[in-house]
């Protein structure tokens, strides 16, 4: 999976349960909540008395959710990051430069 904004994507599924999903690359699970957000949005404006019930639902929905893409977005980046053998700091695989502390980063050779 390629890296994505998590703030973006956290605010997508705000304003509509699923779309953090989908922008992220995990386009089934975000088109299964966003056919269950409109199933719960259609419940909450036809029948006016389930409306705080629904809409605290949709608010647990919404946090849960936070939650897993922050923990799916650090497994992303473990997975495209690598550590500079110079300075710590996290840099992308492929860099062979360090932004942080100015140097080449050798690719190990096998022999």
């Amino acid at each position: 999976m390629k890296e994505k904004n998590i703030w973006a994507a956290i605010g997508l599924n705000f304003v509509y349960l699923g779309a953090g999903y989908f922008y992220m690359g995990r386009k089934t699970l975000g088109v299964l909540l966003m056919i269950i957000a409109t199933g719960m949005a259609m419940l909450m404006f036809s029948n006016p008395m389930v409306f705080s019930a629904i809409s605290s639902v949709w608010l647990g929905l919404f946090f849960i959710t936070a939650i897993d893409m922050l923990i799916l977005n650090n497994k992303i980046k473990k997975e495209t990051m690598k550590v500079c053998p110079y300075c710590a700091e996290p840099i992308k695989k492929e860099a062979i430069f360090c932004l942080h502390c100015k140097k080449d980063i050798v690719p190990a050779t096998t022999v």
